[in-house]
């Protein structure tokens, strides 16, 4: 059934796209591995004594990097 939705809220338009996409857990997977295993650095990693406490460094680095990747 073919069907046609209109939204002026980005939130829900974020949800209705992502509700169209066709995949699979090995392919988010594969895509975060060659995320991560790219050399480029993320622009922007908070700082500070709360991201010390609850990220260890490697850990903010992935999440930053992998974070900037989908949010482009």
């Amino acid at each position: 059934m073919e069907s046609v939705g209109i939204d002026t809220n980005p939130v829900a338009c974020a949800i209705a796209s992502a509700k169209l996409v066709h995949t699979t857990p090995e392919k988010i997977i594969e895509l975060c591995k060659m995320i991560l295993k790219s050399k480029k650095k993320p622009e922007d990693t908070p700082i500070g004594e709360f991201w010390d406490l609850c990220y260890h460094p490697s850990t903010l680095h992935q999440v930053c990097k992998l974070r900037e990747y989908f949010f482009r």
